[in-house]
């Protein structure tokens, strides 16, 4: 399963983005480190079925459908809050930093409405700027990085003169410890235009190097939250302006959670990711609910943002791809149940990559697969394409 990482100074919403998106009950509070251990849940990327197009009913086995949104499950990982230099053990130090080590993105949360000074402490809104917010946090994980990296560059160095011919394989064992992929450290090298041996010796060639590791394996994308407060629509405009480079979502997990708690008692309808809300109960406190998020939100922006920052992670940032493995042209499994999967696939999956991660055997009696909307024949090798339907077919 895809694993997104939640990090950002304390008291930023880290734990009510979390809530929201898993309805975990995790400790919300209006004060520094209140997650104190690293919180797992399930949450979900919500994207159109497929099942629309081909005007059929699915049988979701995982996730699940509502009026014609699919819900595919992802994990998050809440973790302690950050402060500066946390990599030299300030705050809670490498408690924050080992939880990052198997996510595959990371998201920093921001509080846009400048109501945390640097340390997390509540402040007048406004009062703080938090635009420095967005590149710290950056910092301090490269700093991880590096700190990992060059902490065991003995350890390395003494592998490689003891194997000389396995250099590569010894840098990889270390950093797998952190969740790093052998294409990670090769496409690095690339990138940066340098070798393992330089990078042993060198110091700025080691950093230049941890950066953009950390770069390619853990891409930080950000979630400028508190957009419902006024100073956090002062100040996110701002933020656009001073980096434009930067992946910066508006978002209200305050009115993400509120939602989809009502949705989950019934008192609401709420399709995340929309501004699709229909209330079901005539509650005084729903009503002024959804008012407060229609005029604080949803009148500057089409939703709340969180759904919109999970989905920009994993597909326009990581490029995966969803798509829908069927038995047969009648768009079901073999036990009948229509459209009843839909798999995340990483850039560049192969039609065979995806027999294999069904079942081992199904890849190896593969023949060949057939795209369902277009009715195109392919071969093993054809690259998935996201909402791909795919009808695998098999050998005896």
């Amino acid at each position: 399963m895809v694993v997104i990482g939640l990090i950002g100074k304390p008291n930023v919403g880290k734990s009510t983005f979390f809530r929201a998106v898993t309805l975990l009950p995790v400790k919300i509070a209006d004060y520094p480190f209140t997650t104190l251990e690293p919180h797992k849940g399930e949450g979900f990327l919500v994207i159109e079925c497929v099942e629309n197009e081909f005007r059929v009913k699915c049988n979701p086995r995982n996730g699940i459908c509502r009026r014609g949104f699919r819900y595919i499950p992802i994990e998050l990982v809440d973790v302690p809050g950050l402060v500066k230099e946390a990599y030299k053990g300030r705050g809670l130090g490498n408690k924050f930093l080992d939880a990052i080590r198997q996510a595959d993105i990371l998201i920093n949360i921001v509080d846009i409405a400048g109501s945390t000074d640097d340390e997390g402490n509540p402040v007048e809104p406004g009062s703080y700027n938090p635009l420095e917010d967005f590149v710290w946090v950056e910092e301090e994980i490269d700093q991880w990085f590096y700190q990992k990296i060059k902490a065991n560059i003995e350890k390395i160095k003494k592998k490689i003169k003891e194997e000389p011919g396995k250099t590569f394989d010894h840098l990889y064992k270390v950093l797998s410890g952190i969740g790093i992929k052998r294409d990670h450290i090769i496409s690095t090298l690339r990138k940066v235009g340098t070798s393992v041996h330089e990078i042993m010796e060198s110091e700025e060639a080691l950093f230049k190097f941890s950066k953009a590791l950390r770069q390619i394996s853990k891409p930080i994308i950000h979630s400028a939250n508190k957009i419902d407060l006024y100073t956090g629509k002062k100040y996110f405009e701002k933020v656009t302006k001073r980096y434009p480079d930067k992946i910066i979502i508006a978002t209200s997990a305050y009115a993400e959670l509120g939602l989809r708690i009502l949705d989950n008692e019934g008192k609401i309808e709420y399709i995340p990711g929309t501004d699709d809300i229909r209330i079901l109960s005539n509650e005084p406190h729903v009503r002024n609910f959804v008012e407060y998020v229609k005029e604080n939100v949803l009148g500057y922006q089409y939703s709340t943002g969180v759904q919109e920052v999970l989905n920009m992670a994993i597909f326009n940032v990581l490029g995966y791809v969803a798509v829908w493995p069927v038995a047969n042209e009648d768009l079901t499994d073999s036990y009948g149940r229509v459209l009843p999967d839909v798999y995340l696939m990483p850039p560049g999956s192969s039609v065979l990559d995806l027999a294999a991660k069904i079942h081992t055997d199904l890849a190896k009696k593969f023949i060949k697969a057939k795209e369902l909307k277009t009715g195109q024949i392919v071969d093993r090798d054809y690259k998935l394409k996201h909402n791909d339907v795919i009808q695998i077919i098999t050998g005896k």
